[in-house]
């Protein structure tokens, strides 16, 4: 009769414990449950002893305990997205506890949200989806992200709507940490606000304490400096900055609090005289886009005239220069001017160079080099035509122009292209042009020359 007034009295206690508390429960279990186990609120006391055989349970000795209540997600009040075949619907929360009927409310044909049955084995009491390829993303609300439901869901989706958290019960107290390193190994029970810099310490209500720290009666000098390269900070009241240099000025304005600047004027006429003359080397501060960069003078060069530099041609440095109009030559910036004329000028004659007479006079190049322009006069063609061709080493590079028309002919063509070769001979040589094959009179030809990086 006692063991049976003893189960009668515990099952009457439980009964009023439910009716007192509503669906709250207390749990036993041996290692920490999965988040579907429970409701929210309900707590559990983990105990690896835990087993249905009393005997067993009995006969050992708890070594892993904890103290957990199951915390609900803290989810942001607002809205979100559900994206459907159907639709884009957009869902309006004030508290977790309004996804199952707000959802609902929205009818969505492709989706479903409901409670699991509490009376499961877990006993949890989680959202149930029943979705047919709808997509949740978050919006002024992160419930879905929350949730861990964001992007596609699809079938019957089982979503936890709390977590476990244990208690620390090897001792209840506050950590401190000082700029993120901890003061100490063991929670305090007290922490004490102390020094000229704390004007008050109260009681904000809820268990927030407000600590209000007063400015410091000394200034700090600077807070951080960046500059093109490291960046330096003040660590204690005393410390001051100090910038100096020759050339160097400085302009300070105080815009008010935080927005103080400082800028810096460098003065050349104030700096010293270099060591020495200036080499490809030496370097230039430039703007690069509103960016202090350090160049060379050849790489500032460069980049003011592409492809200009000093080449050795046949022994002797020259500036050159990228001739973008002959791609691939580099010619020199220096250029030779070569002169024929003759008083009259049949066909097949040689044009003299000065007072020469001899048809194998000519002018022989100094450097490897190229024919790039040539310009002529005749004072009176008549009814006549004449090419004038050009002769490298006796080998006819063809007509670098046409006189004809009268009086006062005369060609220019800037696009010759003639390469010749150190010591070659040039000469020219005037061929009937189809016209009538009578002289011509007066003639002036001029070519002109640069020399060429092979």
């Amino acid at each position: 009769m006692t063991h049976f007034t003893e189960h009668f009295s515990g099952t009457v206690r439980t009964t009023k414990d439910d009716l007192r508390y509503g669906p709250m429960k207390w749990r036993r279990v041996p290692t920490m449950p999965a988040a579907t186990y429970g409701r929210n609120g309900d707590y559990a006391l983990i105990d690896d002893t835990a087993d249905e055989s009393e005997e067993t349970a009995i006969n050992r000795i708890p070594t892993d305990v904890s103290f957990c209540q199951k915390m609900p997600i803290p989810v942001t009040a607002g809205d979100f997205t559900i994206t459907a075949v159907s639709g884009v619907y957009t869902i309006t929360i004030a508290t977790l506890d309004d996804f199952v009927s707000e959802v609902t409310q929205a009818d969505i044909p492709e989706l479903r949200v409901e409670f699991t049955d509490p009376k499961s084995p877990g006993g949890g009491i989680n959202f149930l989806l029943h979705a047919n390829s709808v997509s949740f993303a978050d919006g002024t609300s992160d419930l879905p992200s929350k949730l861990g439901i964001t992007g596609l869901q699809n079938g019957d989706v089982v979503v936890p709507n709390g977590v476990w958290e244990c208690f620390d019960m090897a001792g209840i107290g506050v950590f401190a940490q000082s700029s993120g390193v901890p003061v100490g190994t063991a929670a305090f029970d007290t922490i004490n606000f102390t020094g000229a810099g704390v004007s008050s310490v109260i009681d904000s209500g809820g268990g927030v304490v407000t600590v209000t720290v007063a400015a410091p009666a000394g200034a700090v000098s600077y807070g951080t400096i960046v500059g093109d390269t490291g960046s330096t900070t003040a660590t204690v009241l005393s410390e001051t900055i100090t910038y100096g240099g020759i050339g160097v000025s400085i302009n300070a304005t105080n815009l008010g609090t935080n927005f103080d600047t400082i800028s810096f004027d460098l003065d050349i006429a104030d700096l010293p005289a270099g060591a020495g003359p200036l080499v490809p080397t030496d370097e230039l501060a430039v703007n690069d886009g509103g960016t202090t960069e350090r160049h060379s003078i050849e790489d500032v060069v460069e980049a003011v005239l592409p492809g200009l530099t000093i080449e050795v041609i046949n022994g002797q440095p020259m500036l050159t220069l990228a001739d973008t109009t002959r791609v691939p030559k580099v010619l020199s910036i220096a250029e030779q001017v070569l002169v024929w004329s003759e008083n009259q000028l049949n066909n097949l004659d040689w044009i003299q160079v000065g007072t020469t007479a001899d048809i194998d006079s000519g002018y022989i190049m100094d450097f490897d080099g190229t024919v790039v322009y040539a310009t002529a006069h005749c004072e009176g063609t008549g009814a006549n035509s004449k090419d004038v061709h050009l002769f490298i080493n006796g080998v006819d590079q063809g007509s670098i122009g046409t006189l004809s028309g009268g009086i006062n002919a005369t060609f220019s063509n800037a696009l010759l292209n003639l390469d010749f070769t150190q010591g070659a001979k040039l000469r020219l040589q005037v061929m009937d042009g189809g016209a009538p094959s009578g002289a011509i009179g007066d003639t002036i030809v001029k070519l002109t020359v640069k020399w060429r990086k092979a």
